[in-house]
């Protein structure tokens, strides 16, 4: 699958999800429709199950990578400069330019407010996340921080003065 999806595979998505969709998706633009569409629409809600969905890592406007989730959920990062990415995050890759899913995980949840913190399950309902569910949490707010300027492009209308607009005021 490219990045431009047909009816059909329209189809296989929805159905492909984890029970958060009972239904297939509805016709939301003409076919061919871009997958980032579909990704914006779902990506936090469900478990995207297609080979090789692939998002930019960005750094600001700039991309430096990239996260890719595969057809059972398993995700991995490359960064082919890593003298581009905050000193932190250069210190996660020991072997080479690339992450495996458990050092993702790693970084997400260093990412993301930790489930002890009071209050948390009700702050995720108020978004419509109903558990503590780290990927969920990290679509939902495209992977930001407050602690850099690193941001995961889950749509291509995204930009960083879009996702961190809170900090620009």
């Amino acid at each position: 699958m490219g990045d431009i999806l047909s009816a059909n595979e329209i189809n296989m998505i929805s159905v492909s999800l984890d029970g958060y969709y009972s239904k297939p998706l509805e016709k939301k633009a003409d076919f061919p429709l871009d997958i980032s569409k579909v990704i914006t629409e779902i990506s936090w809600k469900g478990t995207l199950t297609m080979t090789g969905v692939t998002w930019d890592l960005m750094q600001m406007n700039e991309k430096i990578g990239e996260i890719s989730r595969d057809e059972i959920g398993t995700l991995s990062m490359v960064c082919p400069d890593l003298l581009r990415l905050p000193q932190d995050m250069r210190l996660r890759f020991r072997d080479g330019n690339s992450l495996t899913h458990d050092e993702v995980m790693d970084w997400i949840l260093f990412r993301i407010t930790p489930e002890t913190q009071e209050g948390v399950l009700d702050k995720l309902k108020g978004i419509g996340i109903d558990s503590y569910d780290p990927w969920a949490i990290i679509c939902h707010g495209n992977g930001r921080s407050m602690f850099d300027t690193l941001w995961i492009k889950f749509s291509p209308e995204l930009t960083y003065e879009k996702v961190y607009a809170w900090r620009l005021v």
